[in-house]
């Protein structure tokens, strides 16, 4: 599984080099699914809901970065101002500031 998630790398920078981001956003929510399968500490209730929260609301796939206390979800989405204003509309806005939105 270790040498799956490598192969995303290279993989994920010809995606970035082709322009082609909405396939990078579906390779990192596969790479993150995987990632998750490795052990039951990679993640948490709260982060899961916020990942969830954004996939169901346009989010194309995303990944936890940082370690320890801090960190922040980058997603990848594809109307990254529709995401932002679902988030505040939705009570989500105390997470705001730890999601990264790009395309």
């Amino acid at each position: 599984m270790i040498i799956k998630l490598m192969n995303y790398v290279d993989l994920g920078e010809q995606l970035i080099v082709q322009g082609q981001l909405e396939d990078f956003g579906k390779l990192l929510h596969d790479a993150w699914l995987e990632k998750k399968s490795l052990g039951s500490k990679i993640t948490n209730n709260k982060i899961d809901q916020l990942y969830e929260f954004a996939l169901k609301n346009g989010a194309i796939g995303g990944k936890l970065l940082g370690a320890g206390g801090g960190g922040f979800l980058l997603m990848v989405v594809k109307n990254k101002e529709k995401t932002k204003k679902l988030l505040k509309k939705n009570n989500k806005s105390i997470y705001y500031n730890y999601i990264r939105f790009y395309i």
